[in-house]
């Protein structure tokens, strides 16, 4: 492995949350990593836990991973 390798596994392990506002609603969302976005929407009754794997599997390979709960 190389730095660049051990850095962008290091940012997959870290997930962020945030809460932003959208038309009023508060909504919840994790990310990890950088990179291209990909955003991951999970079914009712799903939360972003449900793409947690997910979300770390495409940080590691060079994405930007987003999930959000619906509201």
């Amino acid at each position: 492995m190389n730095a660049f390798t051990d850095n962008t596994q290091a940012q997959a392990n870290e997930l962020t949350h945030r809460y932003v506002r959208i038309d009023g609603q508060r909504i919840h969302c994790v990310s990890a990593g950088s990179g291209r976005p990909v955003l991951l929407i999970p079914g009712w009754p799903q939360t972003w836990y449900a793409w947690r794997e997910v979300i770390q599997a495409l940080a590691a390979r060079g994405f930007q991973a987003i999930a959000v709960d619906p509201p």
